[in-house]
């Protein structure tokens, strides 16, 4: 019998133990919206330190989008700065083949147009108005997440099934949500260059082979929350794999964000998959690819630069 089943079975002889509203996690940072927690005694007996179950999550994320070599979509992202008047929207048109994509946008507020190519975990994107392109490492990209899906990270330049495994461990439970049932861990990670200790809680979808639905971020410096991001998602094929349809993404003025429920955010990104997602087409080696006109000014940050480690 699979983790997986044996987790789900045993589960079911905590089903009469009642309800109760989440405590919050280390001095109440963490308190998830309209779901409740269940503790689970036999949960922890099977697996006390949760590390069976998050081998179970991360493959069974991984086992999603192998089901998926290949997808076409649209997505469109907007976000909103309440610290500022600008409002911006990006149309972008998504080839994602295995671990690479290719990604063409347009800003429509500014009408300004760029391409993206990820192979082998190298970023080159062109900008032809501006006549400039770069070509970097993933390690070295900004704080924008371009790959749905890699959604439960901040930035591209992180990967969330590699993020997952690599911190500490503090809790696991399950919890009841909208009448699903969702796994909870709550993860810790050190920053070396600091020291600061950055909690984030995430929230998986059994049902949906696992895939997160909410994550919370804390602000280690105010000890409350910093950011919320909650993921739905489509069923691509049948009962095997699903895909995002949509993401918000809030962040929160640090000194009122006690509650992960609150609407007191400062600046929100919202992403939705539009129209038809089509997959398991053959996708060319050379659609990935993005041609530098002679005329444009390339910065190459690959050469003479060995990949960070991690």
């Amino acid at each position: 019998m699979s983790s997986r089943v044996v987790v789900r079975t045993d589960l079911t002889h905590v089903c009469g133990i009642g309800l109760m509203v989440v405590a919050c996690l280390l001095q109440g940072t963490f308190a998830p919206s309209a779901c409740s927690s269940e503790e689970t005694p036999q949960l922890r007996a099977v697996d006390p330190t949760g590390e069976a179950l998050r081998d179970v999550v991360i493959r069974s994320i991984r086992k999603n989008y192998s089901q998926l070599p290949s997808l076409r979509c649209k997505q469109i992202t907007t976000s909103v700065d309440l610290t500022t008047p600008a409002r911006s929207t990006v149309e972008s048109d998504l080839l994602l083949a295995s671990g690479n994509m290719r990604i063409e946008s347009l800003h429509q507020e500014q009408n300004e147009r760029w391409s993206v190519s990820m192979q082998n975990d190298v970023y080159t994107v062109l900008f032809p108005a501006l006549k400039m392109a770069r070509r970097t490492f993933r390690e070295h990209l900004g704080e924008d997440n371009m790959d749905p899906r890699n959604v439960g990270v901040l930035g591209q330049k992180q990967k969330f099934l590699k993020e997952l495994n690599l911190h500490q461990l503090l809790r696991h439970e399950t919890i009841e949500c909208d009448g699903s049932e969702r796994l909870v861990f709550d993860l810790a990670d050190e920053h070396v260059h600091t020291g600061m200790i950055v909690r984030t809680r995430y929230e998986f979808d059994p049902a949906r082979n696992y895939l997160p639905t909410r994550i919370v971020g804390e602000d280690p410096a105010w000890g409350r929350v910093a950011w919320v991001q909650d993921c739905e998602y489509q069923e691509i094929i049948p009962g095997t794999a699903w895909f995002l349809k949509s993401s918000r993404l809030r962040y929160f003025n640090r000194r009122r964000s006690s509650r992960s429920d609150t609407k007191i955010w400062t600046k929100q990104v919202s992403t939705e998959i539009v129209g038809e997602v089509r997959t398991n087409e053959p996708i060319a080696e050379s659609e990935l690819e993005i041609t530098i006109p002679d005329d444009v000014k390339f910065f190459d940050q690959t050469i003479g630069h060995s990949r960070p480690v991690r």
